[in-house]
């Protein structure tokens, strides 16, 4: 049975495209663009649910379709498909807003599985906070003055502490969370997505504040 999701996928290689076709058209409803300028243009008229975009494409690179999509503020989820395994690629295209980042080649049915789990949190119920609200489906969060993005790692930890036991989560247990959905951390930039979370959630006058609780995590509470 089809789904009622919608999928683009911006592919140029053949044997890919037909692969990805071929994995998802059961499921879900599935258009093909082999160049970025063509995504673009589909995405003028239609918004997709997922966009799975590959980063060397024959006419604009897939990290400027990224960005376009972000600067646009089109909140389609996107998996960056790519060869490319170096970690300041991915660290890059998930700081710019991509939502997972798979490298080729790839097994077909983590990748189904992961899109899945992406795809659910579209049906998630918006969480409040204090005057703070976190927005799945946008990876958002905001206030009644404004609202910013977050990105994946972001979103991740500040959604785990507020849904963890007393608002108190463990450093290894946002390492492991983070690890699970293949974004990849080590220990000392846990400190670094806290910070930029701290300075976010200020800049739209959030009365949430992170407090550290040394030697095991941090906690969530209100100013």
């Amino acid at each position: 049975m089809i789904d009622k999701y919608s999928i683009l996928i911006v592919e140029d290689d053949y044997n890919t495209t037909q692969g990805l076709y071929n994995l998802f058209h059961c499921h879900y409803q599935v258009t093909v663009s082999k160049s970025g300028g063509n995504a673009l243009r589909l995405l003028e008229k239609k918004f997709y649910d997922l966009i799975l975009l590959d980063i060397d494409l024959p006419d604009i690179s897939g990290v400027d379709v990224l960005r376009s999509l972000r600067n646009q503020r089109i909140s389609s989820k996107v998996f960056i498909l790519s060869s490319r395994s170096a970690s300041q690629d991915k660290i890059r295209c998930l700081d710019m807003g991509a939502n997972d980042y798979i490298t080729k080649p790839f097994d077909s049915g983590e990748l189904l599985s992961r899109i899945k789990a992406h795809l659910r949190t579209s049906d998630l119920p918006i969480i409040c906070f204090g005057n703070t609200t976190l927005v799945p489906e946008s990876m958002s969060v905001r206030t009644e003055d404004e609202a910013l993005r977050l990105t994946p790692c972001e979103y991740l930890i500040l959604n785990a502490m507020i849904n963890a036991s007393d608002y108190t989560i463990r450093r290894d247990k946002i390492i492991h969370l983070i690890d699970i959905h293949g974004i990849g951390i080590i220990d000392r930039t846990v400190d670094v997505h806290i910070s930029r979370i701290r300075k976010k959630l200020q800049s739209i006058h959030s009365n949430l504040e992170i407090r550290s609780i040394r030697g095991y995590g941090y906690i969530l509470g209100n100013r």
